[in-house]
Formats: structure tokens, sequence, C-alpha cells
């Protein structure tokens, strides 16, 4: 039973975080581009980490702390 509250309580913290890295993303990749550029693009964590420091010399604004949650979104995107 503990087993399966935990799973639970997982997925939902899970669920949630994606959902705040999906809001980042629309906030900061819309500045330039609609954000189905963004989506439908699928990659490794390292073509996403050359991907955004591209971005970035280009002029995207964005936090550190924007960055850390827009990158764990995009590195579970399959």
């Amino acid at each position: 039973m503990r087993v399966l509250v935990f799973t639970v309580i997982l997925m939902m913290l899970t669920a949630g975080f994606a959902f705040a890295g999906n809001a980042v993303v629309d906030k900061v990749c819309s500045q330039c581009h609609t954000t189905d550029r963004v989506y439908a693009k699928k990659g490794d964590k390292k073509m996403w980490d050359g991907l955004i420091e591209r971005m970035k010399s280009n002029g995207c604004q964005m936090t550190e702390d924007e960055e850390k949650q827009i990158k764990a979104y995009l590195y579970t995107q399959k």
C-alpha cells in the first residue's frame, strides 16, 4: 500500500513539474517564434543544449531557473 501511495504522489509531482516546464517553454520560446516549432522538434540532451545555447546567443532572454526548467522539460520529450 505504501508503495502505491508513493508511486501516485511521485506521478502527481512529475506531472506538475512537466506542466510547469511546458508553461516556461511557452513563455520563453514564444518571444521569437511559435511554440509549434519547439514541440515539433525531437532530439536528445546534446541537441537541446546546443539549440538553447544558440537561441541565447541570438538574444533569447531567460533566467537560469527558466533555463533549468526548459531543459528538464525538453529532455523528457520524445
